[in-house]
């Protein structure tokens, strides 16, 4: 980020034209790919919404140690004195705000954009 190295790497592409070119072709098809609605969307796809999807599948089996409760049961049926809790719970919607954070949760949620409940 400060630019410290930028004499070592302009050295390195110099004596690696071959290499420096291919990466520099790669990172404009890059470019040129996710610039497009559709390589966006693919790339939204394969970085975020499959792995969410995953996540929250992984999410709705049951759990044995907990008879055989989903996870938002657990959470939502536990002692105050637990060490989970929801930190926020969203909607799903884009045309409204998505998601609302709890600043009482354990976990920080400071620096995330979102609205908090106690904002609304």
């Amino acid at each position: 980020m400060d630019l410290s190295g930028l004499r070592e790497k302009f050295e390195w592409a110099e004596s690696h034209p071959y290499k420096a070119r291919r990466i520099a072709e790669a990172g404009t098809a890059f470019a040129l790919r996710v610039g497009t609605t559709k390589g966006f969307k693919e790339l939204y796809r394969e970085h975020i919404i499959d792995p969410l999807g995953n996540f929250i599948q992984a999410n709705r089996k049951p759990r044995a140690v907990y008879a055989n409760k989903r996870v938002m049961q657990i959470i939502r049926n536990s002692p105050q004195g637990e060490k989970f809790g929801a930190v926020a719970r969203c909607s799903g919607w884009m045309s409204e705000d998505t998601c609302r954070f709890n600043k009482n949760a354990a976990a920080p949620v400071e620096g995330i954009g979102a609205v908090s409940e106690e904002d609304r």
